[in-house]
C-alpha cells in the first residue's frame, strides 16, 4: 500500500528516532522489517491524515504485509521509502499556518463585526502575516465577541514560537482544530486541513504503487 510519512530532517523517524535508508537518488531505499526496527516505527499514513503528523520532510512510503490500523496512521509488518516530497518546504509550511489561524480569524470577525466592533474585525481580515493577525486579534481579545479573536491570538503566537516551521505549522493546526470545535478536535476542520495540503502539495491520492 502507498501511503505518506512526516520524518524528522535526514529521514528520522521522529517519535522512535530510526533512520530510515533511503536509497540512492532515483531508487526506493531498502525494504525495512519490524524485527529491524523500533516498536510501530514503519508507520505512514492516509492523505486525510496528514495533519496530524507534521514534520520536517514528507515521504512516499510503501506498507506491505498485515496492517494495523491506529487512529490516524497505519503500522505495517514491513515499508520502503519511495522517495521524498519536495514540495513539503518551509515556506509551505508557514503558510498552511497562517491558514489555519485564518479559518479561527474569520470566525472572529465575524462576532466582532456583529457585536458593532467593525474596526477590530477589518483589522484581523487586513492583517498580512501571522505576526499581524496575532497583533490585531491581541488588541481585538476580551468579551465574549472577543473570544475567538482570543483564540486567533493564541494559535498565532504559539506556532511562531514553536520555531521549527513544520511544527508551527503542527500546532496551528491542532489548536486550529480545538478553537473552532470548543476544546474538541474538530473532524470537519481537520478534513479541511488535509484537503488544503493534498491540494498544494500537488499530491494524487487513491494511487497504486508500481512494481517494485
Amino acid at each position: 500500500m502507498l501511503a505518506y510519512a512526516f520524518l524528522s530532517e535526514g529521514a528520522v523517524e521522529p517519535l522512535s528516532g530510526f533512520a530510515w535508508p533511503t536509497g540512492k537518488e532515483g531508487e526506493y531505499g531498502d525494504w525495512v522489517a519490524a524485527d529491524a526496527a523500533p516498536p510501530e516505527a514503519l508507520r505512514g499514513y492516509r492523505a486525510r491524515d496528514l495533519p496530524y503528523w507534521l514534520e520536517e520532510e514528507l515521504w512516499n512510503i510503501e506498507l506491505d504485509g498485515r496492517l494495523a490500523e491506529r487512529p490516524h496512521l497505519l503500522i505495517a509488518e514491513r515499508a520502503r521509502l519511495r522517495g521524498r516530497i519536495d514540495t513539503w518546504s518551509a515556506e509551505l509550511a508557514w503558510e498552511f499556518a497562517a491558514a489555519c489561524a485564518r479559518r479561527v480569524a474569520v470566525r472572529a470577525a465575524t462576532a466582532l463585526r456583529t457585536a458593532g466592533r467593525a474596526e477590530a474585525a477589518a483589522s484581523l481580515e487586513e492583517a498580512a502575516d501571522l505576526e499581524e493577525l496575532e497583533s490585531a486579534a491581541s488588541a481585538a481579545a476580551g468579551g465574549v465577541a472577543g473570544t475567538l479573536a482570543g483564540y486567533t491570538a493564541d494559535v498565532c503566537f504559539y506556532a511562531r514560537d514553536a520555531g521549527v516551521p513544520a511544527r508551527g505549522a503542527c500546532v496551528a493546526a491542532k489548536m486550529t482544530a480545538y478553537a473552532l470545535a470548543g476544546d474538541v478536535d474538530d473532524i470537519d476542520e481537520r478534513t479541511w486541513q488535509g484537503a488544503w495540503l493534498v491540494d498544494r502539495l500537488g499530491l494524487v491520492t487513491g494511487s497504486r504503487p508500481s512494481p517494485g
